[in-house]
């Protein structure tokens, strides 16, 4: 049986493959959960009220009742308007796994030996800008076909900034395109948009939609909105008049659950999945083991949209075996593409010989048998690797296999060696908020990719002890053939001395003092060596006005930079090379450049 927009459960084990489908008489439902729901999530052109979420839910909540089963949940092809005004769905715990699809249409012209998925679109709405599902738990696999997501009011407004005045910035914007109330609402007044604003990002250039000078990421304030006039005024002091003229985006809301959230699951595999707009992460990984995204996009809707959603792209938090991505776009987000990182735990004081109590995020995942890390907090000297034999949460104490290192103090850190194998390759990172790629974990492939014009930088790899607190020694890192075009637009240099297309560097606090807690500032490794074994070579890079340096390296042994061509759009500025090493060792070598369009002998690196 198939109804149009209908949903479908599986709840059967996988060697079964004939399909139970909800319709109008919901018997599979009542039977097993007794819920009294409706399966219409169509909704209609005017946004309202729809009981799409309701469903899903219900469907979670029979899923959950035979947990060793495959759930499968299948949608017609469609428009489904999803109120995310009370959260995600939440998956949890089925060692039979999940499959989130979408029902095939007839075959396509082209190819008649294959039926062509067709889209399962999700339009969320409500006062709370939630993502769609998170997954907990789910040890039987993953697997999400088909589905694309977009905003009915998308989370930000786009304008040109027309005064900066009595500590106010003021835009005018086009308010069909961003409305301050929506069919079906009642008043303007009810719409999460009218909070104050959180981030102004730009300026955007707004035929290209990409970030350029001037530059602006952070602070927003309160908001007043004069919908006859088209005008909104920012009360911020951050603004200056420089970016009269300019474009500009403002946040309107806290970045929101992530589309898709999953923690403590295995064998995730995303497939031919698009998100248009969202008000926070797209994909959040934490401690998934095996992670695949093929054919994922994440980009805007329309032309004159200048952002699709407003945080990473894809983020992985100690994430373990493998992830792959894979011919796959992540375009104009409001941070950085790609994330990936364990946490520092800092050091609050040694219990006894094998025992330590600490500070940090770190030590909430984890796990015994696992192997951590030991270094100095002032300059990430290596300490030791130890082996955890126990984690007590409630008092933040992590128990090892052996003696603590000598010289061990307070605010000193340690981390998981837990991390995954990552390929990243044919992916087209573009005109993100943020880095392209921000590499904080081993054991990395970048191949085959374009990056351009990605606001902070096209790569940036960085163990970080000082603000982040996210990260573990960068090493055995590969980025090859790939295409960099203007790799820092905003020529802002946010980490270490100069802004460059990579950036390969380390952070500590400037201050550490005696006492737990007692750290302050954040300054480059500027003696020693952190990371090893990056390799970038045969990259083509196209280097931004007033950018010099196309690859920065600092704190790093046996790094290689190699047959790599670096391209100035005009002159090349004095001293500008394709290489700034500092207290780093290794080999640059045969390396092309050119500068308004001739040859450029690239000396030694």
């Amino acid at each position: 049986l198939r109804f149009d927009r209908a949903i479908c459960v599986k709840m059967l084990p996988r060697d079964v493959e004939m399909p139970i489908c909800l319709s109008a008489v919901l018997w599979l439902l009542t039977i097993v959960a007794g819920l009294p729901v409706s399966p219409d999530c169509s909704g209609s052109e005017t946004i309202q009220p729809s009981t799409c979420r309701d469903v899903v839910s219900a469907l979670a909540v029979t899923c959950a009742a035979a947990p060793t089963h495959l759930c499968s949940v299948v949608f017609e092809p469609g428009v489904y308007f999803w109120n995310s005004t009370r959260g995600p769905v939440l998956f949890k715990g089925l060692t039979g796994g999940i499959d989130i699809t979408v029902a095939q249409g007839p075959p396509s012209v082209d190819d008649r030996h294959h039926a062509s998925p067709l889209s399962a679109e999700f339009i969320t709405f409500g006062q709370a800008l939630s993502g769609l599902f998170r997954f907990e738990n789910v040890t039987g696999g993953i697997a999400i076909t088909g589905l694309s997501v977009d905003s009915a009011r998308l989370p930000y407004t786009y304008g040109r900034v027309v005064s900066v005045a009595d500590g106010a910035v003021t835009l005018a914007f086009n308010r069909t395109q961003y409305p301050f109330y929506l069919p079906g609402t009642t008043e303007a007044r009810d719409a999460p948009w009218l909070a104050a604003v959180t981030n102004i990002y730009g300026a955007i250039d707004p035929v290209l939609r990409v970030p350029k000078q001037p530059m602006h990421w952070g602070g927003g304030g309160d908001l007043t909105v004069d919908i006859a006039a088209s005008t909104l005024a920012v009360k911020t002091q951050m603004i200056n008049a420089s970016f009269v003229g300019e474009w500009v985006v403002i946040e309107h809301n806290r970045r929101a659950a992530p589309v898709f959230d999953f923690y403590s699951c295995e064998g995730v595999v995303v497939t031919d999945v698009t998100l248009y707009s969202h008000a926070g992460f797209g994909f959040m990984f934490t401690a998934v083991n095996r992670i695949t995204l093929d054919s994922v996009v994440v980009t805007t809707r329309t032309e004159q949209r200048p952002m699709s959603i407003l945080a990473d792209g894809a983020h992985f938090r100690k994430c373990s075996g493998y992830i792959h991505i894979v011919d796959s776009v992540f375009e104009r987000n409001g941070d950085d593409c790609f994330a990936s990182h364990s946490e520092y735990s800092s050091v609050i004081a040694v219990v006894n010989q094998t025992c330590v109590k600490v500070a940090g995020e770190g030590v909430d995942l984890a796990g015994e048998d696992e192997l951590w890390v030991f270094r100095k907090r002032a300059n990430l000297t290596y300490l030791a690797t130890l082996t955890v034999t126990g984690v007590s949460q409630r008092t933040k104490t992590l128990c090892f296999n052996a003696t603590l290192p000598e010289g061990l103090e307070p605010n000193d850190v340690l981390t998981s060696e837990v991390a995954p194998h990552i390929l990243i390759e044919r992916v087209r990172l573009w005109a993100n908020l943020g880095h392209g790629l921000r590499i904080k974990t081993p054991n990395v492939l970048v191949r085959d990719c374009t990056l351009g014009y990605n606001s902070f930088g096209a790569i940036l790899m960085i163990p970080d002890a000082a603000k982040w607190m996210s990260s573990m020694a960068v090493h055995n890192v590969t980025v090859e053939n790939c295409s960099i075009t203007n790799g820092d637009p905003w020529a802002t240099a946010q980490y270490d001395v100069e802004s460059a297309s990579i950036t390969v560097t380390a952070y500590v606090p400037e201050y550490v003092g005696a006492t737990a807690g007692d750290v302050k500032g954040a300054v480059p490794v500027c003696q020693g060596m952190v990371n090893n074994d990056v390799t970038i070579r045969g990259n083509t890079i196209v280097q931004a006005a007033g950018v010099c340096t196309a690859v920065l390296m600092r704190a790093t042994a046996s790094f290689v930079v190699t047959n790599n061509t670096v391209i100035w759009p005009n002159r090349v500025p004095d001293g500008c090379t394709v290489l700034h090493a500092l207290n780093s060792v290794g080999t640059c070598f045969n390396n092309h450049c050119t500068a308004d369009g001739k040859l450029y002998d690239c000396g030694a690196c």
